[in-house]
């Protein structure tokens, strides 16, 4: 913004506090300009070298202004530069409510050569832009964006009317004028501009007048009474008690701080229901996926309301894309009837990380516990007529939340937001990403590998851990990512080259993924061949991988497409992985199908290691079926639910009377999807065992449900997934744009892991194939920390990020990001991975001393929609946590942790007899549960703050400050600090004062010393990085549109780092870029002989700079 413009806005502001008088919505400044709804129209004039001449200032003066609003005038006299002297009057005169009279005359002693002169006014983008404006009733889209080096102009041309929609009202100028419209983005300045011409406008003039009648319109809305149809609460205390409010999610996860009362957003009016004064309920919940019990429908009595226009301010839980979610029918008073359809991600979208929609204006938004959310304004045209009543009908698509409605005169515009770029400048600069590693240097962690893999034998189950069969007693941790699809399949020279970068990483497993669709050898009518091309593609692959010392993992169906009938019980489908995954369960075709591929494959030999996959001791565990939830899959199309349905139908005819009366149809149903897939499950591990696998296996690896781990109890050990931002797509699923919440997992108490841990079963290793906190989010780096972290202090057994790429060119190209997740394109993300497997994989970070698991003893009863309580991941934070499931009712030492402090008690399930071991209230009613375990002893005070919402793990490692977002991991080998601007922290040999920027410090020991004692260290300062010209819809940045291109940017970070080093030791340190080369020495402070200090600045001397190497001579 110029020095001029600021001035400028400065004296319009303050004349416009200085304002003689309102009439209706106009009013006039202390210099005689009328001003409607904040926007003063001024006189200027621009000479013959466009200097500008402002009423009021620089030879504009005002001699006097008289009168008000209804009958107001200015006298001016012009004595502007090397112009001939003259004189402006205006005058203001009301006509009507709402609508005046304006005219101004200006004359000059002799001809004046000018450029304009005229009325300007100026609309802020932040405001306007992709408004549309009216000239002589065509519309005029102020552009959202302004492209380099594009003309300012935007409209120019002679018109009678011009009509300027607010948020408010509309504004509408009519006469005989030039109107000039321009975007002065052009001119580096944020702001539309809007001329109205005099007439004469330019030229030599001697004389020159305007005349325009000036009117305004308010936009007027009129609240509905839902009074009567309301059957939720915003607020809810218990999760899934069939209850509500809300969505029956907990009062962790509800919308209990949405203001009640009347409240005007954004130009409409709307009552939002107190419930202490309608018996509790304050919306209208319909009933849709994981809620059946809800409502279908609900009918509002009303009273004769009417307008043009009916308003909705409503929001989805488990939303349907581009499907028709429900109905609205107004039913006016004199029998006619208009019924507006609802559709998903058009007119409304997700509650939980909401983004603007075609039409779902996002008005209001909050934060629960849980998450980022909002709710969503849809406008409808409707008839001006009485209304009797609306009815909402909900399809069953998407749990459909209503909190208001109103009818409106007018069609208010939207309030949009000016795009916004990652650019280089004072707060990006250009960063390169090198994804090869120096060989040697303090980025190659190949040193941290045991290769070969395989070299202790294979991977064996003992007192519920992960060892090797030939190493007894030592337990194994692996830490590693996903290669999806394309990403695998690479010639010899790069599948060697990717292994390298694996080991470089530190990581010592990788998870092959998305690979069968590559593998197959499709026809139109089969899938179950292996192409040999690509199969001698994936074996050398893997053999690169061992030779390093890095383990594989896999699943035995991800995503194999399938050729026309090749399950012959639908000859004209081609199945794909929404339509199989719940298919082996009902049918011997699919099963076999299933069976064929994975016999092809898991007995195959590769030639480059000399055993088949089954064979391999670098093969740590299968899952049968990636994300196979029969829970989720049995639904994944129309035909396969209608199959499904068929064969529920069957079942319950047979097993109806097996349930007590009253029992639930969702009960039902999901007793039912149990007793389908346990038998399927146990032909699936049969079969592979017979082939002679002998690794673990596992299946249904995603989600926390309690019925979910009765299910797993039968598992080898349990496979988790979660994801922090998992994006989701307002328009087309996996099509930018994409929205974000982009805020912190510590101020959502590391929400990811710690949903994940009343999921892992004691007794039974813990693993998560798929972890990822999403790109764009700027907190990403935070993510490797936090779940190294709480795994270790869990003592999980594996962890792979997900994903490193999902195509062969973003491992053998240099191009900018194209997705969510992958390393390749990410360097902060890749970067971080070095904090997360060395807290995860040193052990030096200790599992917590104390054990409580949740005790069920079976799934009689339960339904897929059972959560646990909220405040058990919480306590996961101090303590190791998990599940336990006991039939008998008696406590089974092989499944019981010998730490065990107490039984979690989730409020249904629970065993009888549990011994003497002690038990805590941990049903969702209970949100006090940490605070009562305090009262009893068995926390420490220390642990948790539940007002400061502070917690500290009960090994005394591991800090969390969810209130300021900070958090402290410390081990003798790693410490990690992750720092808001304006924040201390403090390990034990890294302390840091973080200045500017958010930043994810580390210091990680290079030769296995504590790090005061270590002669290398690598030191880590991470911000962000974003490809240029990323863009979003805002500077907000929660909408992602474009991800941008190379170079890659780095944010801006300085923080101070001091490091309590030996005191005998000579020190040097560098700067290093991202493949580990030292780019140049850093000065650093010596004091006391024990502390080094240095000012760590990501745009530093020697380039962007993310990491540095401490060296001891």
């Amino acid at each position: 913004m110029s020095s001029m413009f600021k001035r400028i806005v400065t004296l319009l502001l303050g004349s416009l506090a200085l304002g003689l008088a309102a009439d209706d919505g106009l009013s006039l400044t202390r210099l005689g300009e009328p001003v409607i709804e904040r926007i003063p129209f001024t006189l200027r004039l621009f000479d013959d070298n466009w200097r500008s001449y402002t009423q009021g200032y620089h030879g504009f003066s005002v001699l006097k202004v008289s009168g008000d609003a209804s009958d107001g005038r200015m006298e001016a006299l012009l004595e502007c530069g090397g112009l001939p002297k003259g004189t402006l009057n205006a005058s203001i005169r009301r006509t009507a409510p709402g609508n005046w009279q304006y005219s101004a005359q200006a004359e000059f002693s002799a001809p004046a050569k000018l450029k304009f002169i005229g009325l300007t006014t100026y609309l802020p983008i932040e405001s306007f832009c992709g408004r549309e404006l009216l000239a002589d009733g065509k519309p005029v889209v102020l552009p959202k964006e302004h492209a380099e080096g594009a003309s300012a102009s935007i409209f120019r041309g002679r018109v009678s009317t011009l009509v300027i929609p607010t948020m408010e009202r509309t504004i509408t100028l009519r006469g005989d004028f030039e109107l000039q419209l321009q975007d002065d983005r052009a001119y580096r300045i944020d702001r539309y501009v809007v001329r109205i011409g005099f007439t004469p406008a330019s030229g030599s003039i001697t004389k020159t007048a305007l005349k325009l009648d000036l009117s305004e319109q308010p936009y007027t809305s009129t609240a509905l009474n839902l009074r009567s149809a309301a059957n939720m609460a915003f607020a809810d205390d218990k999760a899934g008690d069939k209850q509500g409010g809300w969505t029956d999610q907990g009062a962790e996860n509800d919308l209990r701080m949405l203001p009640v009362g009347k409240q005007r957003w954004q130009g409409v009016e709307f009552d939002i229901i107190d419930p202490a004064g309608n018996n509790g309920k304050s919306c209208i919940v319909l009933a849709g996926p994981s809620r059946s019990y809800f409502p279908s429908s609900a009918v509002a009595e009303q009273k004769g309301e009417r307008g043009n226009f009916l308003y909705l301010l409503h929001a989805l839980a488990w939303p349907s894309n581009l499907q028709q979610i429900g109905t609205v029918k107004v039913t006016y008073d004199d029998g006619g009837v208009t019924e507006i359809p609802v559709t998903g991600n058009i007119d409304v979208g997700n509650w939980w990380t909401p983004a603007p929609r075609r039409n779902g204006e996002l008005v209001w938004t909050g934060e629960n516990t849980s998450a980022y959310v909002g709710l969503y304004r849809s406008v409808y045209p409707i008839e001006n007529k009485p209304i009797r009543k609306l009815e909402f009908t909900s399809t069953g698509r998407s749990v459909w939340g209503i909190a208001a409605v109103s009818v409106g005169s007018g069609k208010i515009p939207r309030l949009n937001s000016a795009p916004a770029y990652i650019l280089p400048g004072r707060d990006w600069q250009e960063i390169a990403y090198c994804k090869d590693v120096r060989p040697g240097s303090a980025m190659d962690f190949s040193g941290r590998l045991d290769a070969p893999a395989g070299k202790y034998g294979p991977v064996v189950i003992r007192d519920g851990r992960m060892e090797f069969r030939d190493r007894p007693g030592v337990p194994v941790r692996f830490y590693g990512t996903n290669f999806c699809a394309t990403a695998q399949y690479l010639d010899k020279e790069w599948a060697e080259r990717l292994a390298d970068r694996m080991a470089a990483a530190g990581f010592n497993a990788v998870r092959l993924h998305h690979h069968d669709g590559g593998l197959s050898k499709r026809t139109r009518t089969t899938s179950t061949d292996l192409n040999p091309a690509k199969l001698d593609q994936l074996d050398y692959l893997i053999a690169c991988c061992k030779k390093r010392g890095i383990y594989v993992t896999t699943d035995l169906y991800v995503s194999r497409p399938f050729g026309k009938g090749e399950i012959p019980e639908f000859p004209d489908k081609w199945l794909a992985r929404p339509s199989f995954k719940a298919l082996p369960f009902l049918l011997d075709s699919a099963m076999e199908n299933w069976k064929t591929f994975s016999r092809n494959w898991l007995t195959h030999v590769n030639p480059y290691t000399g055993v088949a996959l089954k064979d391999d001791p670098a093969l740590i565990s299968i899952c049968l079926i990636n994300e196979g939830n029969i829970n989720n899959t049995w639904q994944g199309e129309i035909f396969v639910a209608d199959l499904y349905k068929e064969r529920f139908a069957e079942w319950l005819k047979k097993n109806e009377a097996k349930f007590p009366a009253g029992t639930t149809y969702d009960v039902k149903f999901s007793q039912f999807l149990v007793d389908v897939y346990n038998p399927g499950f146990e032909e699936m591990k049969r079969f592979v065992r017979e082939l002679g696998v002998s690794c673990p296996i596992t299946d249904q690896n995603m989600r926390s449900e309690p019925l979910l781990s009765v299910m797993r109890d039968r598992y080898d050990y349990v496979d988790n997934h979660s994801y922090w931002e998992h994006p989701l797509f307002p328009n087309k699923d996996w099509k930018l744009p994409s929205a974000h919440s982009n805020i912190s997992a510590i101020t959502k108490e590391a929400n990811v892991p710690a949903t994940m841990m009343p999921s892992r079963l004691f007794g039974k290793p813990m693993m998560v194939t798929e972890f990822d906190y999403a790109a764009p989010n700027v907190f990403r780096a935070e993510g490797a920390v936090l779940i190294g972290s709480y795994a270790a202090l869990q003592d999980w057994d594996a962890l792979f990020q997900f994903a490193y790429a999902h195509n062969d060119t973003n491992v053998t190209g240099n191009n900018g990001p194209t997705g969510h997740f992958d390393l390749s394109t990410d360097i902060v993300k890749m970067l971080s991975q070095k904090i997360g497997l060395a807290l995860f994989l040193g052990r030096e970070l200790k599992p917590a001393p104390l054990s409580f698991a949740v005790a069920l003893n079976g799934g009689e009863g339960l339904d897929f929609a059972r959560e646990l309580s909220s405040q058990i991941p919480r306590l996961g934070l101090i303590a190791r946590i998990g599940t336990v499931i006991l039939p008998d009712g008696r406590s089974t030492a092989d499944k019981l942790p010998a730490d065990l402090a107490g039984f979690l008690n989730p409020g249904f399930n629970f065993p009888e007899n549990t011994g003497k071991i002690p038990v805590f209230n941990a049903a969702s009613s209970n949100v006090k549960l940490l605070e009562d375990m305090q009262k009893q002893g068995v926390l420490k005070p220390e642990w948790y703050d539940s007002a400061a919402r502070t917690f500290d793990a009960s090994n005394g490692q591991i800090s969390l400050d969810a209130r300021n977002a900070t958090f402290r991991a410390v081990t003798p080998g790693c410490e990690a600090l992750i720092l808001p601007a304006g924040k201390q922290g403090k390990g034990g040999f890294l302390t840091v004062d973080n200045k500017v920027g958010r930043g994810v410090f580390s210091a990680i020991s290079l030769d296995g010393r504590p790090l005061p004692e270590a002669k290398r260290t690598l030191l880590l300062h991470l911000t962000d990085t974003q490809a240029s010209k990323t863009k979003y819809n805002s500077p907000a940045m929660k909408q992602l549109e474009a991800w941008g291109q190379p170079p890659y940017l780095a944010a801006r970070g300085e923080a101070e780092l001091t490091l309590n080093v030996a005191p005998d030791g000579s020190y040097q340190l560098y700067a290093l870029d991202t493949a580990g080369k030292r780019t140049g020495e850093i000065p650093f402070t010596r004091i006391d002989g024990r502390t080094i200090r240095f000012p760590a600045k990501v745009f530093g001397p020697h380039g962007t700079t993310l990491a540095y190497e401490l060296v001891r001579k």
